[in-house]
């Protein structure tokens, strides 16, 4: 009835040998990433003409969220955005 997309998610075994995620996946990955840091950046770039203060504290904050966003995902669903839109998965050795 519908038509559903396997996704096979990294490391699979092909004749007993594990495959991971290639550089391309992972160059994806991670500029898909980066697209959701952009309004991070944005208001960072407008912030810092305005004072130094303001500056610094928007970068720990920047910082915070982008440390947080990598590890809630990684906890949560084992992956990124970007990871979940390329199909890479991170898992622990026995799968």
């Amino acid at each position: 009835m519908f038509n559903k997309k396997k996704i096979f998610f990294l490391p699979i075994k092909i004749d007993n040998e594990t495959v991971y995620a290639g550089f391309w996946k992972r160059l994806s990955a991670g500029i898909i990433d980066m697209l959701v840091m952009i309004p991070l950046m944005i208001i960072g770039y407008f912030t810092q003409n305005i004072s130094i203060i303001i500056s610094m504290i928007t970068v720990v904050i920047a910082a915070l969220f982008a440390i947080t966003y990598i590890i809630y995902f990684h906890y949560r669903f084992g992956a990124t955005i970007g990871k979940m839109v390329v199909g890479i998965k991170i898992t622990r050795p026995d799968g």
